[in-house]
């Protein structure tokens, strides 16, 4: 690496943000989720003790409750819940504000 450094290495002092000032690239970070079914809790608690997990898809997701549920069976996982009716999208807010929230998904490919 350190011959591919010096062989690339820029030939002026610009330090904009092109290719030749800019940082060098930051490590993927891998991340692995799963999408379990609704009411599935046993898989809910099988997953819960993987380790490289890091979060869980809720799909169908109508009421904080149900995120919540998820976060007690499983506190170290990260939940994006899938909002896809209209008694889920009623309670959005709610939803929103559940613990351990990543982001939220509407309407997953309906």
């Amino acid at each position: 690496m350190g011959c591919l450094r010096r062989r690339c290495a820029p030939t002026s002092t610009f330090r904009g943000t092109g290719p030749r000032g800019s940082a060098p690239p930051k490590p993927v970070v891998r991340q692995l989720w799963v999408r379990v079914n609704r009411g599935a809790t046993g898989e809910l608690e099988r997953l819960a003790g993987c380790p490289t997990l890091t979060g869980l898809c809720l799909p169908k997701v109508e009421s904080a409750e149900e995120v919540e549920a998820a976060h007690l069976l499983a506190p170290h996982l990260r939940l994006a819940p899938i909002v896809e009716s209209a008694c889920g999208l009623a309670h959005l807010a709610e939803i929103a504000a559940a613990p351990a929230l990543a982001w939220l998904h509407l309407g997953e490919l309906d």
